[in-house]
């Protein structure tokens, strides 16, 4: 960058910055001061606030005025705030993606062991009634048991995030 453009551009951004009808800069909005009627105890108290936040950032001129120091100062170098940004967020959405697939696994790991742990208790309580240690039926009753401690606990997480009822078919297609 040349050391005209880098003069030219820091003399608008000064001026900018210094115009007393920049709403940006303005702050008796903020405490529903008129500017010229403030006392000097109170310009204590007034801090940078912008006057109005019902823009899109794209229409800030501020915000054009940083984009435009920003490509000065990034002009030749690979490795532009853009390129940055999009390398992190393409890192983050693998790193979800991949958080998303443990938690998967997990969950259906949780799911085998609990219901093999269910079938085992369940054969187990059958064969002992084949051989007459236990009364007839408490192989039913151990497995009706344990369906109800499963549906218990599907109730509960439905009880503390609603949107854990649904079947979760409506969120995949989207």
């Amino acid at each position: 960058m040349s050391k005209e453009s880098e003069s030219f551009y820091h003399f608008q951004l000064h001026d900018f910055a210094q115009d007393e009808n920049s709403p940006f800069l303005n702050t008796s909005y903020q405490n529903g001061l008129d500017s010229k009627n403030q006392d000097s105890s109170s310009e204590d108290l007034v801090e940078y606030v912008p006057e109005s936040l019902q823009y899109e950032p794209d229409e800030s001129q501020v915000y054009h005025h940083h984009n435009l120091q920003r490509r000065f100062e990034e002009e030749g170098v690979f490795w532009t705030f853009g390129r940055k940004r999009a390398l992190k967020r393409w890192i983050l959405t693998f790193v979800i993606g991949v958080l998303t697939g443990v938690v998967g696994y997990l969950a259906t790991l949780l799911s085998q062991t609990m219901c093999d742990l269910k079938f085992s208790i369940t054969n187990s309580m059958i064969s002992y009634e084949k051989k007459h240690e236990v009364p007839y039926g408490t192989g039913l009753v151990v497995f009706v048991a344990f369906n109800l401690l499963f549906a218990s606990i599907a109730w509960y997480m439905v009880e503390i995030e609603g949107m854990a009822g649904g079947s979760g078919i409506p969120e995949i297609k989207v």
